[in-house]
């Protein structure tokens, strides 16, 4: 055994968590390969020259026992521990949400109704295209449809779009808008409104449960209006936004 190796045995022989010791080696190895090249440099032989690089290196018993203090094994080996349980725990937790999420999945890439036809499939009293668009800074809306049931529910399906690439868009459920019906403004307490991005499960009678919902029909570019207490089916429908910068946008939606 040469004394360069005698050396890197007699140092990694003192370092007690071996998940290290390849690391450590390598490193050693390294400046060994540093310190012999610097040598042969200098003139001497490469028998010579390993010989001064592994005396330059020190005590390597000593040094091992310095590593060994750094790399403390029982701390090492709790975060050994620690990073087993985060991995058994992580797949622990994606075999139990496996079956929601698979089904959550297969809905996304199941081909989905536009809101219009799920509209149609609630089974309004009437239901019928409308004509209305207004653009909100980066964003265009352009309303479809109009459809009115029989528990006096009102419904207003939107289409939303934006530029390619575009990082921020305007939502206009959060902006400041109002809606009359024939002429008379309804206040904020009388709209008894929603905004949703699909129709749940239940149709829109499970919106007044406050319980979670399941929306079997989703769409990332539609929305609808849904107004309750809506006593009859309006002839006009006029929706306006207050804009941030103080200019009010509207639009009205006939009956026909």
């Amino acid at each position: 055994m040469t004394p360069r190796q005698q050396f890197i045995q007699t140092l990694i022989a003192h370092i007690k968590y071996p998940f290290d010791r390849n690391a450590i080696r390598a490193e050693f190895e390294n400046h060994l390969d540093e310190l012999t090249e610097t040598f042969t440099d200098l003139g001497m032989s490469l028998e010579d020259a390993e010989l001064e690089a592994v005396h330059q290196m020190g005590n390597p018993e000593d040094i091992g026992k310095q590593l060994n203090a750094v790399h403390n094994p029982i701390i090492a080996w709790l975060y050994f521990g620690l990073k087993i349980v985060l991995v058994i725990s992580v797949v622990y937790i994606l075999i139990a949400i496996y079956p929601s999420l698979s089904r959550t999945v297969d809905i996304a890439r199941a081909p989905k109704p536009s809101l219009t036809t799920a509209l149609e499939n609630e089974n309004p009293t009437f239901i019928q295209p409308v004509e209305g668009a207004m653009t909100i800074a980066n964003t265009n809306y352009t309303f479809l449809n109009f459809a009115y049931f029989d528990d006096n529910s009102l419904v207003i399906t939107v289409r939303k779009e934006t530029p390619p690439f575009t990082a921020f868009s305007t939502n206009i459920q959060y902006l400041d808008w109002t809606m009359t019906l024939n002429d008379k403004q309804l206040e904020m307490g009388e709209r008894g409104n929603y905004t949703m991005p699909g129709i749940p499960e239940g149709g829109f009678a499970a919106l007044d449960t406050h319980e979670s919902l399941t929306l079997k029909v989703y769409s990332q570019t539609e929305f609808y209006f849904i107004v309750r207490n809506v006593m009859e089916a309006p002839e006009s429908i006029k929706i306006t936004v207050n804009r941030d910068d103080g200019v009010a946008i509207s639009t009205v939606l006939e009956r026909k």
